[in-house]
């Protein structure tokens, strides 16, 4: 084996190098494809979890000026708009996405009636997507987060 030396030459701390690695024959293995049903359910996960960080943001009372979190939003938008939502929706639906990217740049610097039109564009998005939004607006867009 090689020795690597640091330099002054010190051969105590240095490492131990091999000159070849040799990778065994591995064998076949047979994995499942993931089929469509199981890429559905791995995208609704996805989509939940990614919304569920939006629906708490937009409850939460106070929101520091440069939310990491809004940023996410943002970049979460755009990807579903880009790369999720087939051609026919966006061209229906683009203002939507557009409306929302542009809100949570702004958060949390928006108006009360602003978070309440937030969350009927979300409702809308999951539909679009084949899902339902079950939340009401109670303690969204109010000042004192009662209904």
């Amino acid at each position: 084996m090689q020795m690597l030396k640091p330099e002054g030459g010190n051969t105590k701390t240095g490492l131990e190098v091999k000159k070849s690695v040799s990778i065994p024959k591995l064998k076949p293995i047979k994995v499942k494809s993931l089929c469509e049903e199981s890429a559905r359910d791995i995208f609704r996960a996805y989509f939940n979890n990614k919304m569920t960080v939006i629906l708490l943001l937009l409850q939460k009372r106070r929101v520091e000026p440069d939310s990491y979190s809004a940023m996410r939003a943002v970049i979460f938008f755009d990807d579903l708009y880009h790369h999720m939502l087939p051609n026919a929706y966006q061209l229906s639906h683009g203002r939507v996405f557009q409306w929302l990217k542009l809100f949570f740049k702004r958060f949390p610097y928006v108006k009360p009636l602003q978070k309440r039109k937030a969350l009927e564009y979300l409702k809308i998005i999951y539909q679009l997507f084949g899902m339902k939004l079950n939340v009401t607006d109670a303690g969204i867009g109010r000042r004192d987060g009662h209904a």
